[in-house]
């Protein structure tokens, strides 16, 4: 299962941005890997973000009880940019390339 979040960020608030996304994504922070969290930014529209985060399949089974919390804790950090989220949403991975 994979979550993305979509941003668009003027370039006057990217750094502060980052800071807080780092912040963030420090509860997502999982002692054994169940969760994997990146932040991508486009090469071609600078604005864009997208924030990446994977969780194996222990991390799906437990995501309802541990992670919840971590979950809604990071999204109660990033809250000041809820006005440029473009997307949010969990998909299921189909397929995988080793």
């Amino acid at each position: 299962m994979v979550t993305y979040i979509r941003f668009r960020i003027s370039s006057n608030e990217t750094s502060t941005y980052i800071h807080c996304i780092s912040n963030a994504m420090e509860y997502l922070k999982s002692n054994d890997d169940q969760i994997k969290c990146e932040l991508s930014k486009c090469m071609a529209e600078e604005e864009n973000f997208i924030i990446r985060i994977h969780w194996n399949k222990k991390a799906q089974i437990d995501t309802m009880t541990q992670h919840k919390a971590a979950f809604s804790l990071f999204l109660s950090e990033i809250s000041d940019y809820n006005d440029d989220i473009l997307e949010l949403r969990t998909y299921k991975i189909l397929k995988r390339v080793p």
